[in-house]
């Protein structure tokens, strides 16, 4: 079970300070992540880190229990207070998402679902549905749309589509304002189909989108495509990102890493 749906069970004690905490999330997020879910470890059970997690500027962890993937809701542990708010109910079991900047909105993906939606995480409540189209019976998949990321801007968002072998491009830059998403582009990639090899567990091309620190660009996991997001076109590709749906970028400085881009692209205006 993951430690944000735990942390009102067991009562969390962070033993971060804040300053260290402000630190850490600039600098290295992930282990933040860690550190906050290692206070609230019981003997009996562990904590879970995964791509089902991501933490926000505010110190936010947005959740997917893993024991409860039959549910439709995306919930969200706020660090200061010790509350879990739920958001939903989204169209099916929430899959891979991301948070914009002010941690006012989510946008996520779903189980036998190829699309994604846009949420309120003030009111708790769906904004927008978008489908890219129908979820064949008996897909190889379990979700379609495995991996979306927001430009850091927030003006758009790109979405997996293993269906149709694709990118999807969204404007998403007035959500907020109540004008839905609308379509930028398709942007079609060779992957996204078959078996990563060599290959540990959860080997199934089911892809991953990851933009670049700098936002100028978006890497796609099991196919290998490096889309530059001022042009949406396909720049190169990196072989080894054929197999693969776990990849960070890091910044180093003089032997020293500097910055990450985590592995969720998230928004980064507020």
């Amino acid at each position: 079970m993951s430690c944000a749906a735990r942390a009102s069970a067991v009562g969390l004690d962070f033993s971060i300070e804040p300053a260290s905490a402000g630190e850490l999330l600039e600098n290295d997020p992930e282990t933040l992540v860690d550190e906050l879910c290692r206070s609230a470890r019981q003997p009996e059970a562990d904590s879970v880190v995964d791509h089902q997690q991501v933490i926000d500027q505010a110190l936010r962890i947005h959740t997917l229990d893993e024991e409860a993937r039959g549910s439709r809701f995306l919930d969200v542990y706020e660090t200061s207070t010790g509350r879990v708010r739920e958001i939903g109910p989204l169209v099916g079991t929430e899959r891979p998402f991301t948070v914009n900047g002010s941690n006012t909105l989510a946008f996520t993906t779903a189980t036998e679902f190829d699309g994604f939606q846009v949420s309120s995480l003030t009111t708790g409540k769906p904004l927008f549905t978008v489908s890219f189209g129908s979820f064949p019976s008996g897909y190889v998949f379990s979700t379609a749309s495995h991996g979306i990321a927001l430009t850091p801007d927030e003006k758009q968002a790109y979405v997996i589509d293993t269906i149709h072998k694709a990118v999807q491009v969204y404007d998403v830059s007035r959500v907020s304002e109540g004008v839905a998403p609308t379509q930028l582009g398709v942007i079609p990639v060779a992957g996204l189909t078959g078996n990563e090899s060599p290959c540990a567990y959860d080997c199934g091309r089911s892809g991953w989108i990851q933009d670049s620190i700098d936002g100028r660009f978006m890497f796609v996991g099991d196919s290998g495509e490096v889309i530059e997001t001022a042009t949406r076109k396909v720049l190169t590709t990196i072989p080894t990102l054929l197999n693969t749906k776990v990849s960070i970028e890091v910044e180093w400085a003089n032997g020293v890493p500097v910055a990450t881009s985590t592995r969720t692209g998230v928004g980064k205006v507020g």
